[in-house]
């Protein structure tokens, strides 16, 4: 079994070689850039997000709060209607003495 051998490199032969591997790395540098470009406005993007973000959390505490204060008021409304049973029941026991 005999191995087959490569001809020799040419100096065309290389130099179309790198010539390709040019184009490679052209083609590489112009991808960064798009990248880069589309890269960009993402600080913005994320201060944007940041405010949101606060936005979201100051809605949620003030729905926090309309819970609780539905909650106190329910339960400020039961005490009062407690105590107005129990003053009208003291009153009917006063007047029955």
């Amino acid at each position: 079994m005999a191995m087959k051998q490569e001809p020799p490199e040419t100096n065309e032969s290389l130099a179309k070689r790198l010539e390709a591997g040019g184009l490679h790395f052209e083609q590489i540098d112009t991808t960064l850039h798009e990248i880069r470009e589309l890269l960009k406005p993402l600080p913005e993007m994320q201060v944007d997000i940041a405010k949101t973000r606060e936005i979201v959390e100051a809605w949620v505490a003030v729905k926090t709060m309309g819970k609780f204060l539905k909650w106190f008021s329910g339960l400020l409304a039961a005490l009062v209607a407690i105590f107005a049973a129990f003053k009208v029941a003291v009153g009917a026991v006063w007047r029955l003495s």
